[in-house]
Parts: C-alpha cells; sequence; structure tokens
C-alpha cells in the first residue's frame, strides 16, 4: 500500500509540472503572436506616415503582412477567444475567401454564424477605400450579429458591431460609425468588458477621417484606450497606440507631446526587449530635425538603421538611409558619407519597387552631380521614372516640380525652370501642415538663388522676403536662415544698396552659430562611434566563434568524464534495480495469479452479459415486429368493415381510424427494421407518413407539400404522439383547407427551436379558420385527440388563421432526445 501511495504521488507531482508546463507554453505563445502583430502593426502605421497617407492602413497592414511573412490574422481577429473557430483561416492571408464563402452557405446554427463573422471580419480589413467591399462587410457582419445574438453570443455579437463601425469610418459615414460604437460603450452588459472598450476606443482613433478638425477627437480616442491598456497593463497594446498618438500629436503640430508618447513607447519596447524598435526612432529622427538639434538627429538616424539591420526588417530601410543622408546634408561638408546613404535608399526603393519618395533623393545636387553626372542625365532618368513612380500627393509633386526646375536652371532652360518653381512653391501653404519648414525653407531659397542667377532682383528679394515675413514652423530654420541673409546680401550689393553690410553680418553671424567647431566634433564622433559599432560587432561575431570552438574541445572532455561516471552509476542502478526486481517478481507472480482467475470471472459474466443484451434486442425487434402485424391485421380489418357500410360518414371515421392506426404502425415497422430499437429517425418517419396521406386522399396533383424536417432522432414514447398529432393536422388540412382547386400549399416544419425545445408547425394556403373558432371549446374528435396527445406531451397547441391556417405544437425533450448523427 505504500508503495501504492508513494507511486500515486509521484504521479500527481509529474501532471501537476506537465500542466503548468502546457500553460507556461500557451502563455509564451500568445506573446509570440501579439509581439508579431505588432511588428506588422508599427510598420503598416509607418508606411501609412511615410507615404503620406496616400495608402490607407489596411493597405498597408497587407504590404507588412506580405514581407515580413507575418499573418494578418491577429490583428483582423484582435481580442477574440480562439476557441470560436476551429476552421483553416489561411484563407485570410492568400486573401481567397471563396471557397470558405461556399462552404458557409452549407452551414447552419453556430457554426454558420461563426463562418458570417469571419467573412464580415475579412472584407472588413480589405485594403483600400472601395465602397463596396466595405459594403459587402456591413451586409455581412449585421447578419453574423442577427444570429450571433439568437445564439447568446454577445460577446461576438460586439465584435460585430466594431468592425461595422470601422467599415463606416473608412467610408466617411461617421454618423453611422457613431451610431454603432456608442451601442458598445453604453450597454451595461458590455461595460464590464474593458478589452472590447479599448478595441472600440483604438478603431475609432485609428480609423476616424483624417481631418485637422478631427485630431483632437482621434487623440481623445486613443487615449481612452490606453487609458484601459494600462489597467489591463497590456505593454504590448500600449506601444501601438502610443506610436499613434505620437503620429497624430506631429501631424496637428504639437512637437512636444509627441516625443512625450513615442519615448515612452520606447521606453516600454527596450522594457519587453521588443527589437524593433527602429520605428519609434525615426520619429524620434525626424522630430530632432524639425527642432533642428542636428547631431541628435544623425545619432538616432544612425541608432533607427542598427536596429533595422539586425532585425533584417528592411522594409524601411530605405527611408532610414535617407534620413540619414539628410542628417549629414543639413550641416554640410559631409557630401561623402550624403552619397553613401543616399545611394543605399536609392537601392533599397528600386529594390522594393519604389514610389514617389525616390524624388527627394534627387533634391542633393552634391549627390546629382557625382552620383549621375549631372542634371542632364538626372533629367532623362525622372522621364523615364515618372511613369513608374507618379506623384501621390501634393507634397510628392512639389519634390518633382522642385527637382525638374533644378535641371532646367543647370541646363540654362530658364522659362521652364521658373514655371516649375512657381509651380511648386503654389503648393507651399498646402504641405506646411505636414512637412514642417523643411521643404519650404529648401524651396524659397533655390527659388531665390535662380532670380539671382538670371539677374532678375526684384524677384529674387520679393520672394526672399516673403519667406522671411513667414511665422516660423515646427522645425528649425537656421540653414535655410543662413542661406536667405547670404542672399539678400548678394542681392541688396547688386543693387548697390547699403543693407547689404548689414545682411552680410547677419549671414555671418547665422553661420558661425551653425557651424562650430563642436558641431563638427560631435559629427565626427558620431560618424566613428557608427563605424565602431559595425566593427565591433564583426570582432564579437569572431570571438564568439572562437569561444564555441574552444567550449566545443572542453566539452568534449567533459562528456567523455562524464560518461565513464554515469556509466559507473548506471551499472550500480542497475543491480540494485535487478536485486529489486528478483523480489518484485515474485510477488507479481502471485497478484497475476489471482489477476487471471478474477480476469476469466470477468469474461464469463460479460460473455453472459452480452448474451442477454442480445437476447433483449431481439425480443424488443420481435415485440416491435408483432405489434406491427397486429396493427395491420386491425388496417385490414378496418378495410374490410368498409366494403359492409353503406353510410358515408361511418366511411370517414373508419378510414381516420386506419390513418391513426398506420401513423403507430409506421414507427414499429422504423423501429424493428432499424439497428437502434429505442428511437426513431423522425425524418424518414415523417417523409414515409406524408407520402402515404397524399396516396391515400389522391393529393399528388392537387396540393403541393413542402416539408422543412431537422433531421432528429426522438425516443418512441414522443414518437408516438407526435405521429398521430401530425396524421390528424395533415389530415383536416387535406380534407377543409381547400374548397377549391388552386395554388394549395402545405407546409410542414419540424426542428428544434431552442436549448431543450422542439416545434411542429402544420400550415396551409387555405381559406383559414371561422372567426368564432376556438380550439380549446371545439369537441370534434380528431381535436379531442390533439389536445389529449399535446398534454401527454406537456406541450402547448396554438392554431392562428393568416392567410390559411396555422398549427403550432411546442413540447420539451429531455436527453432521450438526440441529433441524428
Amino acid at each position: 500500500m505504500d508503495r501504492i501511495r508513494k507511486i500515486r504521488y509521484n504521479l500527481l507531482i509529474i501532471c501537476a509540472l506537465l500542466t503548468n508546463s502546457v500553460l507556461v507554453f500557451g502563455q509564451e505563445d500568445q506573446d509570440v503572436t501579439a509581439r508579431k502583430a505588432l511588428r506588422i502593426q508599427l510598420c503598416s502605421g509607418f508606411i501609412t506616415v511615410v507615404k503620406d497617407a496616400s495608402v490607407d492602413l489596411d493597405s498597408s497592414l497587407v504590404f507588412a503582412s506580405k514581407y515580413s511573412g507575418i499573418s494578418r490574422i491577429p490583428i483582423i481577429l484582435e481580442d477574440i477567444d480562439p476557441k470560436y473557430f476551429h476552421e483553416d483561416l489561411k484563407w485570410m492571408d492568400r486573401r481567397n475567401p471563396i471557397v470558405f464563402e461556399k462552404e458557409s452557405q452549407q452551414q447552419s446554427g453556430r457554426r454558420h454564424a461563426q463562418s458570417l463573422f469571419l467573412l464580415g471580419a475579412y472584407f472588413a480589413f480589405s485594403p483600400g477605400l472601395n465602397t463596396s467591399y466595405n459594403d459587402r462587410a456591413i451586409k455581412i457582419l449585421n447578419q453574423a450579429r442577427s444570429e450571433l445574438e439568437a445564439l447568446r453570443l454577445t460577446n461576438l455579437a460586439a465584435h460585430c458591431l466594431i468592425l461595422t463601425a470601422k467599415c463606416y469610418l473608412k467610408k466617411g459615414d461617421t454618423i453611422a460609425a457613431n451610431r454603432y460604437l456608442k451601442s458598445i460603450t453604453v450597454d451595461k452588459q458590455l461595460a464590464g468588458n474593458k478589452r472590447l472598450l479599448a478595441k472600440a476606443y483604438t478603431y475609432a482613433g485609428t480609423y476616424y477621417p483624417y481631418l485637422p478638425t478631427t485630431s483632437k477627437l482621434r487623440l481623445s480616442k486613443l487615449e481612452s484606450a490606453l487609458r484601459i491598456y494600462q489597467e489591463l497593463k497590456d505593454v504590448i497594446s500600449q506601444v501601438n497606440i502610443l506610436q499613434n498618438i505620437g503620429y497624430l500629436n506631429f501631424a496637428s503640430g504639437q512637437p512636444d507631446k509627441t516625443a512625450a508618447a513615442v519615448t515612452k513607447a520606447l521606453a516600454i519596447q527596450r522594457a519587453i526587449k521588443f527589437p524593433y524598435t527602429h520605428y519609434s526612432t525615426d520619429l524620434l529622427s525626424f522630430l530632432a530635425m524639425v527642432r533642428a538639434n542636428y547631431p541628435q538627429e544623425l545619432a538616432i538616424a544612425l541608432e533607427t538603421v542598427r536596429t533595422a539591420e539586425a532585425t533584417r526588417d528592411s522594409v524601411g530601410l530605405p527611408y532610414f538611409y535617407m534620413r540619414v543622408g539628410d542628417s549629414y546634408t543639413v550641416v554640410g561638408n559631409h557630401a561623402a558619407e550624403s552619397n553613401v546613404w543616399f545611394n543605399k535608399a536609392l537601392g533599397e526603393f528600386i529594390k522594393y519597387r519604389g514610389d514617389a519618395s525616390l524624388y527627394r533623393l534627387f533634391a542633393n545636387q552634391q549627390y546629382v552631380t557625382s552620383g549621375f553626372g549631372g542634371n542632364k542625365k538626372l533629367l532623362g532618368l525622372l522621364k523615364s521614372m515618372l511613369k513608374n513612380y507618379p506623384p501621390r500627393n501634393s507634397i510628392q509633386r512639389q519634390d518633382l516640380f522642385a527637382l525638374f526646375a533644378e535641371c532646367y536652371e543647370d541646363l540654362g532652360e530658364y522659362k521652364l525652370a521658373e514655371k516649375y518653381y512657381l509651380s511648386a512653391e503654389a503648393l507651399t501653404v498646402a504641405n506646411e501642415v505636414s512637412e514642417g519648414n523643411k521643404t519650404r525653407g529648401h524651396l524659397y531659397v533655390a527659388i531665390v538663388d535662380f532670380y539671382i542667377h538670371i539677374r532678375n532682383y526684384t524677384k529674387a528679394k520679393f520672394y526672399i522676403s516673403k519667406y522671411l515675413s513667414k511665422q516660423k514652423g515646427r522645425g528649425g530654420e537656421w540653414i535655410y536662415q543662413v542661406d536667405a541673409y547670404r542672399a539678400l546680401f548678394k542681392i541688396d550689393s547688386a543693387q548697390g544698396k547699403f543693407d547689404a553690410m548689414k545682411n552680410l553680418y547677419k549671414y555671418v553671424e547665422l553661420r558661425d552659430k551653425m557651424y562650430t567647431d563642436k558641431k563638427h566634433l560631435q559629427l565626427e564622433e558620431l560618424n566613428v562611434r557608427y563605424q565602431t559599432l559595425q566593427k565591433q560587432k564583426d570582432l564579437e561575431m569572431y570571438k564568439a566563434k572562437n569561444l564555441l570552438q574552444q567550449q566545443q574541445a572542453k566539452a568534449s572532455s567533459r562528456v567523455m568524464y562524464i560518461g565513464f561516471a554515469s556509466l559507473f552509476i548506471i551499472i550500480c542502478f542497475i543491480l540494485a534495480r535487478f536485486i529489486s526486481k528478483q523480489k518484485s517478481n515474485r510477488q507479481l507472480s502471485l497478484q497475476k495469479d489471482e489477476i487471471n482467475r478474477k480476469n476469466s470471472l470477468l469474461e464469463a459474466v460479460i460473455r453472459e452479459k452480452d448474451d442477454l443484451l442480445i437476447s433483449k434486442e431481439w425480443l424488443l425487434k420481435e415485440v416491435h415486429h408483432r405489434v406491427k402485424n397486429n396493427l395491420q391485421l386491425v388496417m385490414s380489418l378496418l378495410n374490410s368493415q368498409t366494403n359492409y357500410l353503406k353510410d358515408e360518414s361511418a366511411m370517414k371515421a373508419v378510414l381516420e381510424s386506419k390513418h391513426r392506426v398506420l401513423a403507430m404502425s409506421l414507427i414499429h415497422q422504423t423501429l424493428y427494421s432499424s439497428e437502434n430499437v429505442s428511437s426513431i429517425e423522425m425524418y424518414d418517419y415523417i417523409k414515409t407518413l406524408v407520402e402515404y396521406l397524399q396516396e391515400s386522399y389522391e393529393t399528388k396533383t392537387k396540393i403541393y407539400f413542402e416539408q422543412q424536417i431537422e433531421p432528429l432522432r426522438l425516443d418512441v414514447s414522443f414518437a408516438v404522439p407526435v405521429g398521430l398529432i401530425l396524421n390528424e393536422l395533415v389530415t383536416n388540412a387535406i380534407k377543409y383547407a381547400f374548397p377549391t382547386e388552386g395554388q394549395n400549399r402545405i407546409t410542414i416544419s419540424f426542428f428544434k427551436s431552442a436549448e431543450r425545445e422542439i416545434t411542429l408547425i402544420v400550415a396551409d394556403s387555405g381559406r383559414g379558420l371561422t372567426g368564432d373558432f376556438n380550439n380549446s371549446t371545439i369537441k370534434s374528435f380528431g381535436l379531442t385527440l390533439i389536445r389529449g396527445l399535446t398534454e401527454d406531451l406537456d406541450g402547448k397547441l396554438s392554431m392562428e388563421s393568416h392567410l390559411g391556417t396555422t398549427a403550432t405544437l411546442v413540447f420539451e425533450y429531455s436527453e432521450i432526445f438526440k441529433k441524428v448523427s
């Protein structure tokens, strides 16, 4: 007994360890999935931002999923319990729902509702702003929600509301979207589901149409979601929300709030050791440029490149390389470094089939001269590239116009150059909100230099004054103000004005402030640091290889000693076990004999039991067979009796009795021929009974029968009264419902209507009941029989007259009731 207790105790410990391992593994698996989802969420948000919102978020998500090899499914089915779904959902990533959609049409009940939800969620995340996809998603989700609510799957139905609101937001219908979102926030039953509320707020803040007037509302929604995720301690969701808050604050011209949000997101990523930090650091780098903190801009841009290359996340690399190139360009005297990074960016743009963003690379004159051999060759390249990468918004058009203008100026075609310069300048106001002063300053200085070049000092003075009179925007203007005052000095000198010296002093003052030795040293230090990090990385890899070889050599000798020691221990253990086995075997031999004796007795009992069961089953079949034969004998007697009856009413009564006997006889006949002698398949039974009644009354060509029978099994004690009731209702409909021939129809429905409830409906399209008809007071034999049988079933019978007569029987069923397998 002590030995058995010990074994049980050890087994309990092993089970506990296994259970804990499974739980830990499940948590780790969920964490890995959440981290992958965060990666493509950050990536898709970045793509939408760098493409100046010319690409919607769902299209960016498809792009990010494709190039990273990470599924979109966890984002499409965010916060939805996986237990609801057992289907293979890879069709979502393949973007081919046709087969799944066809399969769902053959489904019913809970599975059909869940399949509709999956289809609706898929179409809600369709890339682009195609109205037809959104309308289709809304239609499917509304149908899914209706079925889910009927099945009391309220949580899944609530997700339908959120996804429907998302579709309306993509369509720009904020009124309809708010109506659906409000139903989530005001529902008391759903108010306790904080994760569901957070999702609703996140979708509102993310997909609300981007307009200057909606920024405050979107930020408010995202901040509400952030507070909930903080309460839930969901740090991964916090990162994505904080990053989106940073983007919105930046677009709204609030750099301090941008820095605060993105810095928090970066701190969380580092705390949870999330390696894909480059999307956050890139925004911080751009923010440093806007604030004119160029050394910090370069340092963060280099850190962005380092993490992107280390994680092999190459989607954003062309923009990260371009950011480093811009950082070197903005401080001057680093043309070689700029060109290296711009070439890297161009290579990545072409590798990923590029877009109009690559035109910004060619705005750097040093890069154009050294990389392409001058503007003439670049102009030809631009014209050929324009077909493949047309500009999609005003910022890209401004970049392209400025680039064409500089090319034509260099080639001496001044009329074309002026045309493109002025076209670019006309887009300045529209671009200030999202681009800051960087593009504005560069463009105005280029326009002024152009007019100085062609000696049109009046226009040069006009545009330089226009630039300097503008209010300072989000970015620092030092470098462009230096160039502006240098241009003013040239203009005033050319016109012989005294103000020339004043502008010269201002130019020198700003230049000295901009280009100090300290900043040059900082930049050199940053460059050396980056190169050192690269070499250190190579050195660490070399050391790691050497260390691995040394460890392998030590491990070989260590393994040999451990092997000898283990062998000795194993031999001792085997000897001890052998001695213990000898003792155990003797005991086991005695126990085995006793077990064999008991097994023989048990087998004899089981055989006897099986024989009894077979006999019982045979007897039951024989009983059903004889009952069926007796009932058929009764039917034959009734048939014979009709030959001697002359009274028509008596003959009708005998015929109706014959039908009732047949309804019972069919059940016993079915049970006799079935393997299962305790229950009957109602689908086949009802079909057979209705066919007999059609033939008996010769109605096949006069009345159309429509049957909607759910495949269910009923115990005999339920099947007999149900069959008799169905016989009476169908017989009454055939006899009394249709006074004339025409489009006569009888519909029979038999289905499970609730968790423990079944419904039988017999409806006809005949003349209906008389106005004074009362089911409870009519005393005909048929209705009296129906009421009595309904009471036997503990059911409820109702009769209605609307476009015919509808009789509905509803009764509860016990555990004996089963679906046909």
